[in-house]
């Protein structure tokens, strides 16, 4: 069975989507009980996974925060 490819979602992408600064995505980073996935850097520029950014999502909304 081929590997599905994997989408990633560069990091002013990721601000536009939830609503925030690219500074606070950079602060989420930096937050470790956050959980924020870790991102993939590719020629000095930052890109996340798209399906551990909806996980982390997902467990922020259950979790009743943003």
């Amino acid at each position: 069975m081929p590997n599905a490819p994997v989408e990633l979602v560069s990091a002013p992408t990721v601000a536009i989507e939830c609503n925030v600064t690219r500074r606070t995505v950079g602060r989420w980073l930096l937050d470790e009980k956050l959980g924020f996935p870790a991102p993939v850097e590719i020629n000095r520029r930052l890109y996340f996974r798209r399906s551990e950014l909806e996980v982390w999502k997902l467990s922020r909304l259950a979790a009743g925060t943003r």
